[in-house]
């Protein structure tokens, strides 16, 4: 972590390289996984550019990991601000919420969000079944080729399960 910060700033310094937001953005991820968020969230108030929601975003993700509601709270009302009409900033704010135990905060912004018709995207995935491509959501058995799509995810867990790779029975 040390040496991606020391080639952050070697990037200007020694090499005349101006930081772009890509660059900010790794930085604050990088503090984010090493726990340091509050180093995290000077770096963006310190920013000589206005940061774009990739940084939020990243600062939110890591005090979700690292379970500082706190921070977390100031990066997501800051996507907010950024994109009130996104609904995966909602959803990330709650699960900040969920995870951090705070119950009626998340509920009542699950109650916003259905005010302002904004919904979670379900989950998707995708397989490959006889060199064709197939995407399916969550809970979803629409497909023409679930039953073939479900044999091979068990054969896939048979495997792994084998191999000592997979712990759970559920699929």
């Amino acid at each position: 972590m040390d040496e991606g910060l020391k080639l952050f700033h070697l990037m200007a310094l020694e090499y005349g390289i101006k930081p772009q937001m890509d660059h900010y953005i790794n930085v604050v991820d990088l503090l984010g996984r090493a726990g340091r968020l509050e180093d995290a969230y000077n770096f963006i108030q310190n920013l000589e550019v206005e940061p774009e929601r990739g940084v939020w975003l990243c600062l939110l993700s890591a005090c979700r990991v690292h379970q500082n509601v706190k921070l977390g709270g100031i990066a997501a009302k800051n996507l907010l601000k950024m994109e009130p009409n996104r609904g995966s900033n909602y959803v990330q704010l709650l699960n900040l919420y969920v995870d951090g135990g705070m119950r009626e905060e998340a509920a009542s912004l699950r109650t916003l969000m259905r005010q302002k018709g904004l919904k979670k995207n379900p989950g998707c995935s995708w397989i490959e079944v006889k060199n064709e491509l197939e995407v399916f959501y969550s809970s979803d058995s629409s497909s023409t080729k679930t039953i073939e799509i479900y044999e091979t995810l068990q054969s896939l867990r048979s495997i792994m399960k084998k191999r000592g790779d997979y712990e759970t029975e559920a699929i």
